[in-house]
């Protein structure tokens, strides 16, 4: 199996930690390379993250990760929704806009 990953931080690991529970694994794909601020987007993993060409499982709780960087993130939000953790409350009732099937 290959795990096609083109996510943030977070995705990546827990791609990684996917991976690592996978008997058959070949590799997990990385799309971030040539983006020079995407490991900033948290704090707590290794720089690199990516050494020899490969991605070292945590051993802390979780996904490895201490922390999202709040100003690396807006920083780099979309033009089109600028707010920094805007509230999410439309999607807090049942019948929201992404829910008409149920």
């Amino acid at each position: 199996m290959a795990i096609h990953m083109a996510e943030s931080p977070i995705g990546c690991m827990a791609a990684v930690h996917a991976a690592a529970a996978t008997a058959n694994l070949l590799a997990v794909e990385f799309h971030s390379a040539d983006c020079p601020w995407w490991e900033d987007l948290v704090t707590g993993l290794p720089a690199p993250l990516i050494q020899a060409g490969h991605i070292t499982l945590p051993d802390e709780p979780g996904l490895g990760i201490e922390s999202l960087n709040d100003d690396v993130i807006a920083e780099h939000l979309d033009p089109a929704m600028p707010e920094l953790w805007a509230s999410t409350e439309q999607w807090d009732h049942r019948w929201s806009h992404d829910r008409l099937w149920s």
